[in-house]
């Protein structure tokens, strides 16, 4: 038959099953090139004259391959898509199923380079298509010790050896604890797993003991695995058991300066220590019986041997509750502050430290816009304490004050804090409050409660009145201002006050702040839901604010000021009505600038129908540079697209002269609305 193609690969395949008993033996050797179009995926390491072993088969049929596989040799499967081959390789039988995209070996399909093992041997996927693979010996993997017994301290040095694998192979290891508890502690790289590194199918692995010094350890026993696939992957090989003597130890002495403390105190911890290396780390752990983490400063540490000895201390908090049969203890750990516990210190009992806190305001009475100043004079109480102090009310606000909340510290049994009573321009009566003075934060256990401080009223007067009550609506070139004077009596210094406009009829433009007169006006507009603030100094104030120009005809308006409080919560006085005549009407001087309505062609896109609106309205007349604004009535039938080719007519020629140009569209048949704005 000849050589097969693309069109008659399976044909091929299909001739050999039928002739295979012609054949003097179901293995028959061939050189790559002959069979190369039977594979619909190659390994690009093929070559032409590549020798092949070619298994003749019938589907399902047993075929004894045992014989003559050898590393490097290929063999070829002429299967078709879904036949199954039984190999035979020494005593077993593997079931092989051929798939258009690999080789299928139990539950798993094998592409092309992947590689399964059967028995001793690696199969390498060459090609799809049939198949075609390339067996290699499965590597053996094996481990010995330079010894089965070592002490605390010493050396184990493991000999990996190996077969088939090539230079630069990474093994993993692992380590199995057999007796005791070997961890990464016990080493001196304070690891337990890791990978070593094959070259010339053997590799040195040394694990280090450690001198740990640990009490009542006793014997250890591990033993080295090494695994394939990664560190959880098979254990492929497994050294002695190695015993780990018990032969560094210590000894640990924890000793409290004091067995009894005061809270606000420290207590210092001496350890000494026997046959402990300089420079070790150890670890402690604080644990208390009625005591809580609330009452150390620090619960847990680390601290460094130095000549068989070293020390830390511990603060106790002052906790401001009486509280009975408190104490806690200190144990030393080593390895980490949930190690191992080599020495637990004498229990140190907790005494409450008797303390006193008194408040005192500087005045029971104060008016608004005095400040309060409070003096808390304590005892018991250590310099350097946080106390934290917060207002109590009912009848009164947070914002009444200044502050309503804060903290101070104690320094020499005394503390003191201050407020301001903000005035709020509200006659009001029996507005009581006091002062508590608080532990942890200002809504921590109360330690003390001030008299009750009562706020009173403080007179005011204030009027604001404005420096005309007619004015014009500003025109393009001047913009019209009001100046508002706001005086006062009773007022203090820095009282903030907001402005805001109340319109008696309209709604005119009003604005707090104008750059220029001569040009479109950058301004920020007066809001008549916050207004804008002004700083009372002196018992005066000034506020100038500037009528707009809208541009639209709506005859007289009127409007005032309101001065509230900075919290807009009060209306303390209203200005005189401010009347403004209206000067400005849509299409006031502008001559041959406004134009239409003007009817147009319905040119539905198309460009051989356009309306030539620059010149329907004569924009050839304007200076380049010039301003357009345009609304196209897209009500009823009338869309944007029915006009598209005429509005980009009228674009393209305004682009041509440098016109900025504004276009509106909506159904509304609302040409003003969209355009109201301050104009030129």
């Amino acid at each position: 038959m000849p050589i097969p193609t693309q069109a008659n690969r399976d044909n091929f395949k299909t001739y050999l099953r039928t002739f295979k008993k012609k054949f003097s033996s179901q293995i028959q050797t061939i050189e790559y090139s002959y069979i190369k179009a039977t594979l619909s995926q190659k390994s690009s390491t093929l070559s032409d004259t590549d020798i092949l072993k070619v298994v003749l088969f019938d589907n399902r049929e047993i075929v004894d391959v045992s014989v003559p596989l050898s590393n490097n040799d290929l063999l070829y499967f002429p299967a078709l898509e879904g036949d199954i081959i039984r190999l035979r390789f020494n005593d077993d039988v593997y079931d092989l199923e051929f798939l258009a995209n690999g080789i299928k070996y139990g539950a798993t399909t094998y592409t092309l380079d992947q590689t399964f093992t059967i028995g001793t041997k690696y199969f390498k996927v060459k090609g799809i298509g049939g198949g075609l693979v390339e067996p290699s010996n499965a590597p053996t993997y094996a481990i010995s010790e330079s010894t089965t017994t070592v002490n605390e301290g010493s050396a184990v040095t493991f000999t990996v050896t190996t077969t088939d694998l090539g230079n630069g192979t990474a093994i993993p290891w692992t380590t199995e604890s057999t007796l005791g508890l070997i961890d990464q502690y016990d080493f001196t790289d304070n690891t337990t797993q890791g990978y070593i590194t094959v070259n010339n199918n053997s590799a040195t692995l040394v694990r280090t003991l450690k001198n740990d010094f640990t009490l009542a350890e006793n014997t250890e026993k591990f033993k080295i695995q090494l695994r394939s696939g990664g560190l959880s992957g098979q254990v492929v090989a497994t050294s002695s058991e190695i015993t780990v003597s018990d032969t560094s130890f210590a000894s640990y002495t924890l000793t409290p300066s004091a067995t009894t403390v005061a809270e606000g105190s420290s207590v210092t911890f001496n350890l000494a220590t026997i046959n402990v290396p300089d420079n070790t780390t150890v670890y402690w752990t604080a644990t208390g019986t009625g005591a809580t983490v609330d009452d150390l400063s620090i619960i847990s540490g680390s601290t460094t041997i130095s000549n068989n000895a070293s020390s830390f201390a511990i603060a106790v908090k002052q906790d401001f509750v009486v509280d009975a049969n408190q104490s806690f203890e200190v144990q030393i750990r080593t390895g980490s502050t949930s190690g191992s516990i080599v020495t637990t210190s004498p229990a140190v009992s907790i005494t409450d430290t008797p303390f006193s806190v008194a408040i005192v305001p500087s005045t029971l009475t104060p008016s608004e816009n005095d400040t309060v100043n409070y003096t808390v004079n304590t005892s018991g109480i250590g310099n350097g304490t946080t106390l934290y102090w917060a207002i109590t009310h009912t009848t009164t606000d947070t914002l009444d004050f200044s502050d309503w909340q804060g903290s101070f510290t104690i320094n020499n049994n005394t503390g003191t804090f201050s407020h301001v009573m903000r005035q709020d321009f509200t006659v009001e009566s029996n507005t009581p409050f006091v002062i508590t003075i608080r532990h942890t934060s200002v809504s921590g256990p109360i330690l003390a409660t001030s008299s009750t401080i009562t706020v009173a009223n403080t007179a005011f007067s204030l009027t604001i009145t404005p420096n005309r009550t007619t004015v014009n609506e500003s025109s393009s070139s001047t913009m019209e201002a009001v100046v508002f004077t706001i005086a006062t009596s009773g007022v203090a210094n820095g009282t903030k006050l907001r402005l805001v406009p109340q319109y008696v009829s309209g709604n005119e433009y009003i604005f707090t702040d104008v750059s220029t007169h001569s040009t479109q006006p950058e301004f920020n507009a007066l809001s008549a839901s916050h207004g804008v603030e002004v700083t009372v100094n002196n018992n005066a104030a000034t506020q100038t604010l500037y009528i707009g120009r809208d541009g639209l005809t709506e005859g007289t308006e009127v409007f005032n000021i309101m001065v509230r409080d900075d919290r807009l919560s009060v209306v303390i006085a209203t200005s005189p009505n401010i009347t403004i005549t209206d000067t400005s009407f849509l299409g006031s001087g502008k001559t041959d600038k406004t134009f239409g309505p003007l009817a147009v062609n319905r040119d539905g896109g198309n460009a051989s129908a356009v309306s030539d609106w620059y010149t329907l309205c004569g924009l050839d007349k304007l200076p380049n540079g010039s301003k357009i604004a345009l609304y196209i009535d897209t009500s009823g039938s009338m869309t944007m697209s029915t006009v598209q080719a005429s509005h980009d007519l009228l674009i393209q020629k305004l682009n041509a002269r440098n016109m900025d140009v504004i276009v509106v569209t909506n159904p509304s048949e609302d040409w003003i609305t969209p355009f109201q704005q301050i104009l030129n």
